[in-house]
């Protein structure tokens, strides 16, 4: 059975690296993310339209999540087997009335790609100590200077470890995607419009919910107060009942 699972592993990792979706193998690393040169293609774009919301959140979690393989054993997910080979520069500091990140290198001085890319794809973890690095890291990184240009470059990669996030079925996942999703709408204003489409699917679905609905709204209208006006119709073509919060 464990030659079979081995082999059906090696298999998966093989058509992954023959179709592009392993960017870098660092030592013994791997970094995985989408093919955003086929994402920013019309091609795949119908694609993504053409499938079910529930369909698209199955997509985002399976290519998202994977097996990683490290010193520490096998069965990890992204996140942690990066974090704890070292990918993120951070550890976490416990306080007696809160906990902090201490960074190795200061925020400002990394590579949004891939160590933001890296925390964007954590906020999806739901154990400790990997959702305060992830989800405080993530934040951290968005406060620097410059931060607005720095994330223009990798926004396909974010938004999409961010619209995983929004379609997870834990609640606390769930509000730490809004809460980044709100942080970069922060950042970078209308540049998240073109995004937007694919984001708001898994959050007009909590529209409804009691529990998340002021939430939900108060980010929807930060979207469309950083978006401009140009976002609106993009609201509305996924959340029908929203009332544009310009007069």
């Amino acid at each position: 059975m464990d030659r079979q699972i081995d082999g059906s592993i090696d298999r998966w990792i093989d058509g992954m690296m023959t179709g592009g979706w392993i960017d870098k193998w660092i030592d013994g690393r791997i970094w995985m993310h989408t093919s955003m040169d086929q994402l920013m293609n019309g091609s795949i774009d119908e694609q993504i339209d053409g499938l079910t919301d529930q369909s698209m959140d199955r997509w985002l979690n399976q290519s998202m999540d994977g097996w990683m393989f490290s010193a520490s054993g096998r069965g990890h997910s992204a996140f942690a087997a990066v974090y704890t080979n070292g990918g993120v520069p951070c550890r976490l500091v416990h306080g007696s009335v809160k906990h902090k990140l201490q960074w190795a290198t200061p925020p400002e001085q990394l590579p949004f790609d891939p160590v933001l890319v890296t925390l964007a794809e954590g906020l999806k973890e739901t154990v400790h100590p990997y959702t305060f690095v992830s989800r405080t890291g993530f934040k951290e990184m968005l406060e620097v200077n410059g931060a607005n240009v720095k994330v223009i470059p990798v926004l396909p990669k974010v938004t999409m470890a961010i619209r995983a996030a929004l379609g997870h079925t834990d609640p606390s996942v769930f509000e730490a995607g809004l809460d980044s999703l709100i942080h970069l709408s922060d950042v970078v204003g209308p540049e998240l419009n073109p995004y937007l489409k694919n984001l708001l699917v898994p959050v007009s679905k909590r529209m409804m919910d009691k529990k998340f609905r002021d939430k939900v709204t108060e980010a929807v209208q930060k979207m469309e107060q950083n978006g401009g006006q140009e976002s609106l119709p993009i609201i509305k073509s996924k959340i029908p009942t929203y009332s544009t919060i310009f007069t």
